[in-house]
């Protein structure tokens, strides 16, 4: 199952509503969907998620590297994917969200040609896969209706994103913990909090009952 194309499209999603985190207001978020080829007329697929501001990736930096990938992996043969990850490695030490992209593109033709499923291919150990939905920063009462409509999607775990108001932050935090006490509390300054703050942060809401 040789390696033949790798194809880059980029893939727009609008949000429903602007997401805030720390220092940061977003409409939309642009992926890199990845299309690995193969010979025996199987494709895999796999999705990067860069940000800039996390790793300092960026699209148009990362859809210009698709020939150079190519050229690095094309006649590979996609079943010893090990081999494929070994090159994407020396290939680039950044980039890692693209990388991640062909690496899982590669296992999901492999798993196409085998007839499982990707988790089955790393095991299999579980079957399913308990996620969180997000909330952003927000006012009190925007905060406690999102968690409430998340809540009642059926989702058990809620991470709320704060890191720009110190007290804003605490009463949102400690109003959800206390509303909403069957759920399980994520919560994420987006490195937006100093060492200190966090430390203040954290001794205010566990000081007023918040479970993590």
């Amino acid at each position: 199952m040789k390696i033949v194309d790798l194809q880059f499209e980029e893939s727009v999603y609008t949000y429903i509503k602007p997401f805030h985190i720390a220092n940061n207001i977003a409409s939309e978020k642009t992926n890199i969907t990845v299309s690995l080829v193969t010979d025996s007329g199987i494709t895999g697929r796999g999705e990067a998620s860069p940000s800039f501001r996390v790793n300092g990736e960026c699209v148009p930096a990362l859809m210009a590297l698709r020939s150079q990938i190519l050229q690095a992996i094309k006649g590979m043969d996609a079943m010893n994917y090990l081999q494929v990850f070994d090159v994407l490695d020396r290939f680039s030490m950044t980039s890692s969200s693209l990388k991640m992209a062909v690496q899982y593109a590669t296992v999901d033709a492999i798993c196409q040609r085998l007839d499982m499923a990707p988790f089955q291919f790393f095991g299999g150990r579980e079957e399913s896969v308990e996620t969180d939905k997000t909330v952003s920063i927000g006012t009190l009462e925007d905060t406690l209706a999102d968690v409430g409509e998340i809540v009642g999607e059926g989702f058990d775990i809620v991470k709320i994103k704060v890191g720009e108001d110190l007290r804003s932050d605490i009463e949102r935090v400690v109003s959800v913990s206390d509303r909403f006490r069957n759920i399980s509390l994520i919560v994420d300054a987006n490195t937006g909090y100093t060492a200190k703050e966090a430390i203040v942060f954290a001794d205010a809401v566990y000081r007023e009952g918040f479970r993590a």
